[in-house]
C-alpha cells in the first residue's frame, strides 16, 4: 500500500514531466523544480546538456514554466500519472531549482522531498542578482534547517553577497558560472533579427525603437506605472524637442497579472511617439523586440542584464541595435536591489546607463539616444569588466550551462561515493 501523501502536500500543485533520456541505475537522477519563466528558462540549457549525457530527469512545473517547459519539450517527454514523492523514495536524487517569485510554493516543496528522503541533494542555480535569497531565508527560517548542498551564482558579486548573507553555508559550496538562459546570445545574429522584426512592424531601419520592459506589478505595486508614465512623458519631450519619431513598445512581464493597468499610460503618447500595438509585438519574443531597441528601458527586469551582455560580445558595434540598457532606479527598486542582490553589478561597472531619480530620466535616456560619447564609455565597459565579471567569452570558452555540467559531474561523483 503506497504512503499517505502528507497534509501540507495538498497546496504544491503542478505537473510532473519524464524526459525520454537514459536511465542508468548507478546515476542519481535529477527533479527540476520551476515555477516562474526565468526561473524556466535558466534552466533549459542545463537540462538540454543533461538530456545528452543521457541522465533521468524529471521536470516538475507549474504556471508559466509548466508553459515553457511544455514548449521545449513536448517531443522528449511523457506527462506522468504518479507521486511526486515516488522519484526520490527510491533513493537519493539531485534536486534542481533556480529563483522563485514565491519562496513559500519552493521552499515548502523542497522541505517535503527532503522530509521524504534526507539524503536528497539540493543545487541552486541563480537566474538574476539575489534571486535566491528569499528562498534561502525561507529554508533557512524553517524548525529544520534546510542549506542547498551547491549554489550557482550569475557573478562573482552574487557570489560575494551570497556568502554574506550566510555565512553558515560552506563559502566553496557557492560558485559564480554565470546565467545559462544567456548562453544563446554568443550565437545570436542580433542584425538580422533587427531587420526582420523592424520589417513586420513597419518600423524604418533608421527610426528610434524604444522598447519598455516591464516587471510584474503584483510583486512591485506601482513600479511598473510610475517608471512607465515617466519613460512616455520624457519620450514625449525629446521628440518634440529633437522632431524625430519614436517607435516605443512597452513590453509587460509574462506573468503580469494587470496589464490594463497601463492603457491609460499608453495614450499619453503624442503624435510623434508612435506606440507599437501589443497584438503587433506579441508575435516576437522579448529577446526578438530588445535585438531591435536602439534602448531598452526597465526598473529590475533580467532583460537590462541580458541587453547590457549582448553589449559585451566583441562583435557588438556602437551603431548596432539590442546592447543599451536604462535602468530607472526610482526608491521601490533600489530598496529591492538592497533586499536582495545587495548591488547589481550592470549598474556598480556602469555598464547601463542609470537615471536614479526622476529628475535624472530625462536628460539620461537623451545622452542614451543621441551622445555617441556617452554610448561608448557603456560599451568599453560591457565589453571590459562586466564581460569579465559574468565570465562571458565567447565560443572557445565553456558556456554558463556547460559549467553547471562540469561541477555537477564532480559533484554526482563525491555524493554517490559517499553514500
Amino acid at each position: 500500500m503506497e504512503e499517505e501523501i502528507k497534509p501540507e502536500l495538498n497546496s504544491i500543485q503542478g505537473n510532473l514531466f519524464e524526459l525520454k533520456a537514459g536511465k542508468s541505475s548507478d546515476e542519481l537522477p535529477y527533479l527540476i523544480l520551476a515555477k516562474d519563466p526565468g526561473a524556466a528558462a535558466c534552466l533549459t540549457p542545463v537540462i538540454e546538456l543533461l538530456m545528452s549525457k543521457d541522465k533521468r530527469i524529471f521536470l516538475f512545473a507549474k504556471d508559466k514554466a509548466n508553459e515553457h517547459f511544455t514548449q521545449k519539450f513536448s517531443s522528449n517527454s511523457t506527462l506522468r500519472e504518479l507521486r511526486l514523492e515516488s522519484i526520490v523514495e527510491k533513493g537519493p536524487t539531485i534536486i534542481l531549482a533556480s529563483g522563485t517569485s514565491d519562496p513559500e510554493y519552493e521552499g515548502k516543496l523542497i522541505q517535503h522531498l527532503t522530509e521524504t528522503n534526507p539524503k536528497n541533494k539540493i543545487v541552486l542555480i541563480e537566474d538574476f542578482p539575489g534571486s535566491l535569497v528569499r528562498l534561502m531565508e525561507k529554508l533557512a527560517s524553517l524548525d529544520r534547517p534546510i542549506l542547498p548542498d551547491l549554489i550557482f551564482t550569475t557573478s562573482r558579486s552574487s557570489q560575494e553577497n551570497m556568502i554574506k548573507r550566510f555565512p553558515t553555508f560552506g563559502k566553496d559550496n557557492i560558485i559564480p558560472v554565470g546565467q545559462p538562459a544567456f548562453d544563446s546570445l554568443l550565437l545570436e545574429e542580433t542584425q538580422s533579427i533587427n531587420q526582420k522584426v523592424r520589417e513586420n512592424l513597419g518600423i524604418s531601419p533608421t527610426d528610434l525603437l524604444v522598447t519598455y520592459i516591464g516587471v510584474p506589478s503584483q510583486d512591485h505595486p506601482g513600479l511598473n506605472s510610475e517608471a512607465l508614465s515617466e519613460t512616455v512623458s520624457v519620450l514625449n519631450k525629446i521628440a518634440e524637442t529633437r522632431g524625430v519619431r519614436i517607435h516605443f513598445i512597452n513590453r509587460n512581464h509574462p506573468r503580469e497579472a494587470n496589464a490594463a493597468l497601463y492603457t491609460s499610460i499608453l495614450e499619453t503618447a503624442n503624435d510623434k511617439v508612435k506606440v507599437v500595438d501589443e497584438p503587433q509585438h506579441l508575435k516576437m519574443t522579448t529577446r526578438e523586440l530588445t535585438a531591435s531597441s536602439n534602448l531598452i528601458v526597465t526598473t529590475i527586469s533580467t532583460a537590462g542584464l541580458e541587453t547590457a551582455l549582448r553589449g559585451s560580445r566583441p562583435k557588438t558595434k556602437l551603431d548596432q541595435t539590442g546592447w543599451l540598457p536604462l535602468h530607472i532606479l526610482l526608491p521601490q527598486a533600489q530598496e529591492f536591489i538592497r533586499k536582495t542582490a545587495g548591488v547589481l553589478p550592470v549598474i556598480e561597472l556602469e555598464a547601463t546607463a542609470v537615471a536614479p531619480t526622476e529628475g535624472e530620466i530625462e536628460p539620461t535616456m537623451e545622452q542614451s539616444l543621441f551622445n555617441s560619447n556617452f554610448q561608448k564609455r557603456i560599451l568599453d565597459a560591457q565589453q571590459g569588466p562586466l564581460r569579465k565579471e559574468y565570465r562571458f567569452y565567447g565560443r572557445r570558452k565553456k558556456t554558463s550551462a556547460e559549467r553547471v555540467i562540469l561541477w555537477l559531474r564532480r559533484f554526482e561523483r563525491t555524493k554517490r561515493n559517499s553514500n
